[in-house]
């Protein structure tokens, strides 16, 4: 039964169609064309008010609960959010990102009224950015949050303590790192990233998206250059790396450094050319090198020393289920979410299967 008389929200029926990515057409075939696509545009347009049937019907394809299309939350259009993305990313496969990306945030926005969200470390907003270029706010923030010296080991667990949370995403293409959301209506920022990202690109993509929440509440023409250099400057600070450059260079000098910083060799090689360690003709051979060798798309070095591991999100349905007493049947009726998405979702474990056999 779908509960409560509320009116039905025609932007979720948008929101559930990018998520499974089928069109008005497709969805209508699969409802066995119980509804004319005319009728479907008005209800998604807010037109027309649903049957239950209708409801029931169009919840059973987009394999969401009845009432999830019940609730009246805000939802977002991330195209400006800043993508750190290739232009040739398809519409279709952004509206999937959206779609997904919205879903996460109206769970945490439901979490987030059972919990108190408290940072340990200082907030982005209360970092004084304003005028600074992006070397002195990567020195600041490392400063204001005591970071030690050297390589930065696990950084999405210090980014989570200063009340950041940071959700791994299947984007379902390559062509995109991340992207971030400012704190807005009661929900702390958010960054969105690749799950599928090799570990030095996921770091610095990281770190790039922490760089637009701190300097670029207002996006800039040269925003993603700024978060670019940000990102090198706070994971491979010059005053400090500068040291490792006084030596002979080569491709298995960079090897080795990418263990040290946790960075890819490529973002080495470009940190030394730009403090003056490495001539224009030394970065184009070690460029040409790269591609030579295929490591400008595979990288010969494993960052196994620097696992980053997301948690805050997983807290959020753990602390429900541990300590507020829920249940995976009632996390599933505060989401309207099945509960085989839901685990997927947020990286939780089946339930354990029993195994039974008969005492002779």
């Amino acid at each position: 039964m779908i509960k409560g008389s509320s009116q039905f929200n025609g932007d979720l029926l948008l929101l559930g169609r990018n998520l499974r990515q089928l069109t008005q057409e497709k969805l209508i075939a699969d409802m066995n064309n119980e509804v004319a696509q005319g009728t479907l545009s008005k209800i998604e347009h807010g037109l027309v008010e649903p049957t239950q049937e209708q409801v029931m019907s169009i919840a059973k394809v987009l394999r969401l609960h009845p009432n999830f299309f019940y609730n009246h939350v805000p939802l977002y259009d991330f195209t400006y959010s800043f993508y750190r993305t290739q232009k040739s990313i398809s519409i279709s496969s952004h509206k999937v990102i959206q779609a997904r990306a919205n879903l996460y945030r109206m769970h945490i926005r439901k979490f987030l009224d059972s919990i108190e969200f408290e940072p340990e470390l200082e907030e982005i907003y209360k970092i004084d950015c304003e005028g600074k270029d992006p070397f002195e706010v990567a020195a600041i923030t490392r400063h204001v949050w005591n970071v030690p010296c050297g390589g930065v080991h696990n950084i999405t667990y210090m980014i989570e303590r200063a009340g950041i949370i940071v959700i791994p995403m299947d984007f379902g293409t390559m062509k995109m790192d991340g992207f971030c959301h400012a704190s807005y209506d009661g929900i702390p920022p958010l960054i969105f990233i690749n799950k599928n990202l090799s570990v030095d690109r996921y770091r610095f993509s990281l770190m790039h998206e922490l760089g637009h929440l701190l300097m670029h509440r207002v996006p800039t023409e040269d925003q993603e250059n700024e978060a670019n250099v940000f990102a090198a400057s706070f994971l491979m600070p010059d005053e400090e790396i500068k040291r490792d450059f006084s030596v002979r260079l080569s491709l298995q000098r960079f090897a080795d450094l990418k263990r040290k910083w946790g960075v890819s060799m490529q973002a080495l090689i470009y940190k030394a050319w730009s403090l003056g360690k490495l001539t224009d003709r030394g970065l184009k051979y070690y460029q040409i090198e790269m591609s030579k060798r295929g490591y400008r798309k595979n990288e010969p070095v494993q960052l196994d020393n620097f696992k980053e591991n997301p948690s805050s999100l997983n807290q959020l349905i753990q602390v429900h289920l541990d300590q507020l007493g829920y249940s995976m049947e009632e996390l599933c009726e505060v989401t309207n979410m099945y509960e085989d998405e839901l685990r997927v979702m947020y990286g939780l474990r089946e339930k354990p299967k029993v195994h039974l056999r008969l005492v002779s």
